[in-house]
């Protein structure tokens, strides 16, 4: 980071939280991609379906829970980042979770329980709102043809 001169820029921190997270959103919905079932998009196109047609109405929604799965996590491990982020962004790039560490070290017990809070209401905010797509009756839209 130093040599490519990212230290203490906004591209150094995005840098920083996509290594993190990059396994996670490449492996999960791969994997979910490929548990779709060909011989739901072979009858798809047995019936006159485009390429385009079966992926949307097909494979996009089969897949979807293992998309947000990954999304869910790839969020999780990015807002959670302190320690790339501290070394990487400090002194002119603050986020919530550095705040809170310093916040914590130079701050009594109740300052860290509120920030703790606050750092991990996003989180469940976001499971709460993504919640029907990890339903298991979300599946069954690719049969349905929303």
């Amino acid at each position: 980071f130093f040599r490519l001169n990212l230290m203490g820029t906004y591209w150094g921190v995005v840098l920083i939280q996509l290594v993190g997270t990059l396994v996670a959103m490449v492996w999960i919905p791969a994997a979910g991609f490929d548990s779709v079932a060909r011989e739901l998009e072979d009858a798809a196109r047995d019936a006159g379906a485009g390429p385009l047609r079966v992926f949307w109405s097909i494979t996009l929604p089969l897949a979807m829970p293992a998309i947000v799965v990954a999304s869910f996590l790839a969020f999780i491990a990015a807002f959670d980042e302190a320690q790339g982020t501290l070394i990487v962004g400090s002194p002119t790039i603050v986020t919530m979770p550095t705040l809170m560490y310093t916040l914590v070290v130079n701050y009594p017990e109740p300052v860290g329980a509120i920030f703790s809070i606050l750092l991990s209401a996003p989180s469940v905010i976001l499971l709460l709102i993504a919640r029907r797509f990890l339903l298991a009756g979300y599946l069954a839209a690719g049969f349905k043809g929303r």
